[in-house]
């Protein structure tokens, strides 16, 4: 696939699974401090959005299991268990305790929250 130009010269990536997973993973990325905004560049921290983020990862994960490539479903399952990290390293810092306890049970009992279960 070709990159798509835009007005003024400039280019996005092609519209592929592993691009979008990226835009999402980055989004959360920066909702957890890890990289600065695009629109402030500085970093921001945002974790309600970063967990809803990262548990629309996890939906994907179910809702895709069977139909990925090999590579497509391992890259997703590597940055969930990298966001997931982060998530809970932060989540037990700014509450002052470490994150013991179970995250918050998703509305869909059928839906993983952003530990997979």
């Amino acid at each position: 696939m070709k990159r798509v130009k835009l007005p003024g010269g400039g280019s996005m990536p092609p519209p592929t699974f592993k691009n979008f997973i990226t835009e999402l993973a980055s989004t959360a990325l920066v909702c957890l401090g890890v990289l600065d905004s695009p629109i402030t560049k500085t970093k921001i921290q945002d974790l309600e959005r970063a967990k809803h983020l990262i548990d629309l990862l996890a939906m994907l994960e179910q809702k895709t299991k069977g139909n990925l490539e090999m590579l497509e479903a391992d890259y997703l399952e590597a940055v969930l268990e990298d966001l997931r990290e982060k998530y809970s390293n932060l989540a037990g810092e700014s509450s002052g305790v470490a994150d013991t306890d179970e995250p918050d049970v998703p509305d869909e009992p059928d839906e993983p929250d952003i530990f997979g279960r």
